[in-house]
């Protein structure tokens, strides 16, 4: 089945008067030719404008960290650690102990998330300094480099450039379920996972009930599956708030503050993109206040925005 992003390639090339070429089995990949010959890859939503290093650099977040940092902007104040294995062939050892004092010193809670993952993939809040041991040996299973942020408690918003013109902007919102006083905590995730899926016409059905990263928010919260939320009783499920794993967007294009677009543009500039999903955590997107940078998304997905309105889509 073509998706939404894969039909948009389409539509454009025909205006253009391009050749389309698509994947003819799962209809997901393809490319975009030109008359002189020249061509555009994508998979998916993803099409191939940046260069290959700038896309790196991008989705380390400690790299990128430090070069943003460099050229003057404001980031989450973080650090990264490593798992044993690295750490016995690195002249530097930064272990969980490490990773530990640097939270205590900055305060909790913290954001425990691996270094190089997106999508909001195996993030967690800890309070404690048992739940950063507890995140910290889960993260360090799935990657060999974590990283410990300061906890913001700020909008989550997504800035898209592309030549330095701003195509978007989307106010992001974790998953939650709400309460019916009738079905428990499972049974909402299953009715949220089978409306991903239709959603998203996803092929599987992601087991949310299984989610770690909920299981560990529910159990922080004194809550547990078979727990039933009293009617209108909103639960929110996910600490980090990433359309990939279910949240929510709203369309904040024409109202977020030119403070933010200009900061996006110049971010994506000074990283030698093309084109860039900029997430800032802004206390309000209205006005200039206090902002990070938080992540820069250099192979993004434009799918999830597209799908808030037909003008998301013709923005788009």
């Amino acid at each position: 089945m073509e998706t939404a992003a894969v039909r948009l390639f389409k539509e454009i090339a025909k205006e253009l008067g391009h050749t389309f070429v698509l994947e003819p089995y799962y209809n997901q990949a393809g490319y975009i030719e030109n008359a002189q010959k020249r061509r555009i890859y994508f998979r998916n939503n993803t099409l191939d404008v940046n260069t290959y290093g700038a896309v790196k650099i991008a989705k380390d977040k400690e790299y990128c960290r430090y070069f943003l940092r460099k050229f003057g902007f404001t980031t989450a104040h973080g650090t990264s650690f490593f798992n044993e294995r690295l750490n016995n062939v690195l002249s530097e050892k930064r272990t969980v102990d490490y990773g530990y004092d640097f939270a205590r010193k900055i305060g909790f809670p913290v954001v425990v998330k691996p270094n190089n993952s997106s999508q909001g993939r195996y993030v967690f809040k800890a309070y404690t300094k048992q739940e950063f041991y507890t995140y910290s040996q889960l993260v360090l299973t799935k990657t060999p480099v974590a990283v410990v942020e300061q906890w913001y408690p700020y909008c989550d918003v997504r800035i898209v450039v592309f030549d330095g013109k701003i195509y978007a902007a989307y106010m992001r919102k974790p998953l939650s379920v709400v309460g019916n006083e009738i079905d428990t905590l499972r049974v909402l995730l299953e009715k949220k996972a089978h409306a991903i899926v239709e959603e998203k016409n996803l092929h599987t059905t992601p087991k949310l009930w299984e989610d770690v990263r909920i299981l560990e928010k529910l159990k922080h919260e004194g809550r547990a599956l078979d727990s039933i939320p009293a009617v209108g009783k909103k639960i929110v499920l996910l600490e980090n708030a990433n359309l990939s794993a279910g949240g929510k967007a709203v369309d904040v294009t024409d109202t977020i503050h030119r403070s933010y677009r200009a900061i996006a543009a110049e971010v994506t500039k000074s990283l030698n993109l093309r084109i860039a999903g900029i997430d800032i955590l802004a206390k309000d997107i209205t006005k200039s206040a206090e902002y990070v940078v938080l992540e820069v998304n250099g192979s993004l997905g434009l799918e999830n925005y597209m799908r808030l309105s037909t003008r998301a889509y013709q923005r788009t």
